[in-house]
């Protein structure tokens, strides 16, 4: 990973390395609690270290402060893993797993958002052009 981040150096500012770096962090320090005899990236079996990893989030804590990662930070962590693994694969670094191990569908979805106290009813079927125009 660390080759990956001088190469990312050349083309990314610093901060963007930064968080990259941290976000990877945090998948290489998960492995090694699994399987520790896993030697290369290019070992990665999706059913046992990207599945895994993808489950250990939801329980994952914020090593600043202690508290459970945000639920915004679960895809950030995937899309940094996945565009780690796809740009090496595409660079043909033979550190490249033989297969894709993560998908689009792997990146946690943010949970729905509440309707403000503005939006019509959706048990009562109101639609915006059905609701009553204040000016009326």
């Amino acid at each position: 990973m660390i080759a990956y981040l001088d190469r990312k150096r050349a083309t990314c500012r610093p901060k963007t390395v930064s968080t990259i770096a941290t976000r990877l962090k945090h998948f290489g320090e998960f492995l090694p609690g699994i399987y520790p005899d896993l030697d290369s990236v290019a070992a990665l079996d999706r059913c046992k270290h990207i599945e895994p990893y993808l489950t250990s989030m939801i329980d994952a804590v914020n090593t600043k402060n202690g508290e459970s990662i945000t639920v915004a930070d679960r895809p950030r962590r995937v899309l940094v893993l996945m565009g780690f693994l796809t740009d090496i694969a595409e660079w043909d670094w033979p550190e490249a797993p033989p297969r894709k191990p993560l998908f689009r569908d792997d990146i946690p979805k943010a949970p729905a958002k509440h309707c403000p106290a503005t939006c019509p009813s959706i048990s009562t079927g109101a639609s915006p052009r059905s609701s009553p125009s204040p000016r009326q």
